[in-house]
């Protein structure tokens, strides 16, 4: 799985889950997430969809994954964005 997540990020995809972010905000909004809660963002891959949880609910998100390299990702993608705080 985690050669196929490799070979997707390559061909220039950002999010791998059917739907994108905006199925992603459509659920966030559902569950009703906001700034005191923590949410947990299993196989986080790059951090895009954790940071757009930070960014837009003011929530904590923790993500994990398999990949190292794509944990260092998203802790730099956080770092770009002042999201430091809101990922864990």
């Amino acid at each position: 799985m985690a050669d196929t997540d490799e070979f997707m990020y390559s061909c220039g995809l950002e999010v791998l889950h059917p739907g994108g972010l905006k199925k992603m905000d459509e659920m966030a909004r559902m569950c009703k997430i906001g700034k005191v809660m923590r949410v947990l963002d299993i196989g986080c891959g790059k951090g895009v969809t954790a940071c757009f949880l930070a960014q837009k609910y003011d929530c904590e998100v923790i993500g994990i994954d398999v990949s190292e390299r794509r944990i260092e990702y998203a802790r730099e993608l956080a770092r770009k964005k002042g999201l430091e705080g809101k990922l864990v």
